[in-house]
């Protein structure tokens, strides 16, 4: 009867033990007491293949949801018995009555069999779902599927991934949902910036009152979740829970929103931020950075994204590019995707506004002023713009590069946020008075995250290969991160391979010189571009970069920079 051993089971032997164990679990539903089958609040089936679709009965389904009162997550994915059979059978073909059941969790996705007719009716007979997912099957890109999420009043976390979705089906899922569900995933699809303004026009409720407190307010905990959709399935999956707290807040809208991965613009996140509801934002890579209105006026997107960005009062997990650091705004920016190596050019100095941050007293005359947007809305981001802003992930960052404006624009945020940090914590050390019976370590924390919240920088760094013929590894030749924890520059930490290595760090002396024509100079490159990489500039490692321009710097144990490999 306990889930883990089923799950136990199928790591062992997925064909021959699981399914009896599956089998003579249902049949023995019949036989167990009411008091023990009160007990089972979720069932997770691992996927299952074709050959075996036969050996289940058709019934499972309905047996399930009628003979365990207390079931409250079913999760199936990728379970190719989850089909039109099995949900056709969950209504009583004895009293020819339809019935509604209580569970409250579903993770269908990817289920390949789930027609829309069948998940039409499943979503009928369970009016009581609280989190639905049916990320990657297909039958839920039906019309019909998305129009009958209107009966779902207690929907708060719903799950549309990789569905092939266009603004015609966001038009129908905003007009179905309307202001009840808060975590909404609809990465992987084709929106653009109209989905983004139909979801800011139909499923944004008002801001609350509650939300627009600071930390020193006394805010509900509700407002520290930033994965909301974790927190619900590990509520619902773990133990039997009576009323969740997201259930109580029906009627203030989409607060967590996914959209990586689509054909957002700068403008279509502006409008999402501007708004101000958003506690989590994941937009990731943008291959159309700017929006085709623009008229060649990049600068007035990024002054749009830069103020709707000092609107977010309440954000506080923004998932985005890193090309918000450099406002590279380009009308298409899909082949400096394709090719992060190549030089996108230099960026006018007219509009660059530099930052000093080399000493705790510029830390100090930076501060009052940086605030303003207007300061910034030419020039790349600032720390200081985020208001409440705990975790920044930086995506699409190229591990090498020939343009060296990539990691220089990388190193003085990271730079300038770890500054901001410690003088936050310094000012937090010397003028905040301790509350009576609290600890000091843990009062001067919080006191310094009310002063500068950001917590956590992560950066997804995105590995592209270089050749053997590149000139340089980074600018200065600092070995590459894997090697920082040896004492010496080789991996067996022996002198004479140090030796080695010192001596023919710069010689390339082996190679063909290629100072021919320009014709055949680039069609050489061309050639290494496809591998990616361009020998006509040196190749600038960006970790490497980072870490050389970042380590004078003071820095705070209040701000965490995590490298994360994709």
């Amino acid at each position: 009867m306990d889930k883990e051993i089923v799950a136990l089971a199928f790591e062992s032997d997925a064909r021959g033990v699981l399914v009896p164990i599956l089998r003579d679990f249902i049949r023995n539903l019949r036989r167990v007491r009411p008091c023990t089958l009160e007990l089972t609040h979720t069932i997770q089936l691992p996927a299952l293949a074709y050959e075996i679709n036969d050996e289940l009965p058709t019934g499972w389904l309905r047996d399930c949801l009628q003979r365990l009162p207390s079931l409250q997550s079913l999760v199936v994915n990728a379970v190719r018995v989850f089909d039109y059979g099995s949900i056709k059978a969950i209504q009583s073909s004895q009293t020819h009555t339809r019935q509604h059941y209580a569970l409250r969790l579903l993770d269908a996705s990817a289920c390949v069999n789930a027609i829309p007719t069948a998940l039409m009716e499943a979503i009928w007979a369970l009016p009581n779902l609280v989190y639905l997912g049916l990320s990657e099957t297909r039958g839920a890109k039906d019309h019909r599927v998305l129009a009958q999420l209107k009966t779902l009043q207690n929907l708060r976390i719903l799950k549309l991934a990789r569905l092939h979705l266009q603004d015609a089906e966001i038009e129908i899922i905003a007009a179905s949902i309307g202001h009840r569900v808060q975590s909404l995933d609809v990465r992987d699809n084709d929106l653009t910036d109209v989905s983004a303004r139909v979801l800011t026009g139909k499923c944004f409720g008002d801001m609350p009152e509650i939300a627009e407190q600071g930390r020193d307010g006394g805010h509900n905990a509700f407002f520290e979740i930033d994965d909301l959709e974790g927190h619900v399935r590990r509520k619902l999956t773990r133990s039997m829970v009576g009323t969740l707290s997201v259930e109580d807040r029906a009627g203030e809208g989409l607060t967590h929103l996914y959209m990586a991965r689509n054909r957002l613009t700068i403008n279509g996140v502006a409008a999402l931020l501007g708004k101000g509801r958003l506690h989590l934002l994941d937009v990731g890579e943008m291959p159309f950075y700017s929006s085709p209105d623009s008229y060649g006026r990049p600068d007035g997107d990024e002054a749009r994204f830069l103020w709707a960005l000092g609107r977010a009062t309440v954000l506080r997990y923004l998932r985005i590019t890193q090309d918000v650091l450099a406002g590279n705004l380009g009308s298409a920016r899909g082949s400096s995707q394709l090719n992060p190596l190549t030089d996108v050019g230099p960026t006018n100095p007219e509009r660059t506004t530099t930052v000093n941050t080399k000493s705790s007293k510029a830390v100090e005359a930076t501060r009052p002023c940086s605030h303003s947007p207007e300061k910034h809305a030419k020039s790349h981001l600032h720390p200081l713009l985020l208001p409440k802003l705990r975790t920044l992930v930086l995506t699409d960052i190229p591990s090498h590069t020939t343009n060296p404006r990539v990691a220089q624009h990388l190193a003085e945020f990271i730079k300038t946020g770890c500054e901001q940090s410690a003088h936050a914590a310094q000012q937090a050390e010397k003028s905040y008075a301790l509350p009576p019976g609290h600890s000091r370590a843990a009062a001067e924390r919080e006191h310094t995250l009310t002063l500068f919240p950001l917590e956590t920088i992560n950066l997804e760094i995105k590995q592209i290969p270089v050749a053997s013929g590149s000139t340089a590894m980074s600018r200065n030749q600092k070995p590459s991160p894997s090697w920082w924890e040896h004492p010496t520059l080789s991996t067996t930490n022996d002198r004479d391979s140090d030796a080695f290595w010192e001596a023919a760090r710069n010689d390339f002396s082996f190679f063909e010189d290629d100072r021919d024509a320009d014709g055949g100079r680039d069609e050489q490159s061309d050639s290494y571009r496809s591998r990616g990489i361009d020998t006509r500039q040196p190749v600038v490692d960006v970790v490497s970069e980072i870490a050389r321009s970042v380590a004078g710097t003071a820095r705070s144990q209040h701000l965490d920079i995590c490298y994360i490999a994709k």
